[in-house]
């Protein structure tokens, strides 16, 4: 599958069939590297604008005396707001992208949770 395929087939499912597509998902349903799933979901997202809702995972060491190491979930409007708060930043990437971003946030890990078990049933 080359990229413009999987960035094609990732518009046929954020937009016509209104999935939530997390980078794990991507991973496991296209045979990706981790790492090259986030990339592209990152260049969908760029590209789609204000058309898609992008997720983010943000980790990094909070400021004050006693920092501690923090693991968020953001919206693509909070991420400078976010990074910010954080003294040093360790990870940033695109956790997931959808048409709209879910009342629950469970629903962001409840496709890979079924995805997992698909594959470990089959």
């Amino acid at each position: 599958m080359t990229k413009t395929d999987f960035l094609e087939r990732l518009d046929e499912l954020v937009s016509e069939e209104l999935k939530v597509i997390s980078y794990k998902w991507a991973s496991r349903e296209f045979a990706l590297p981790s790492n090259l799933a986030k990339q592209l979901l990152f260049q969908y997202a760029s590209e789609k604008g204000k058309g898609v809702q992008a997720v983010y995972l943000l980790s990094g060491w909070t400021k004050g005396e006693a920092p501690r190491h923090t693991i968020q979930l953001i919206r693509d409007n909070k991420v400078d707001e976010c990074k910010a708060a954080l003294g040093t930043i360790t990870g940033l990437h695109v956790y997931s992208v959808q048409p709209v971003l879910p009342k629950d946030p469970a629903e962001l890990h409840s496709h890979d949770h079924l995805q997992a078990e698909e594959l470990f049933n089959a």
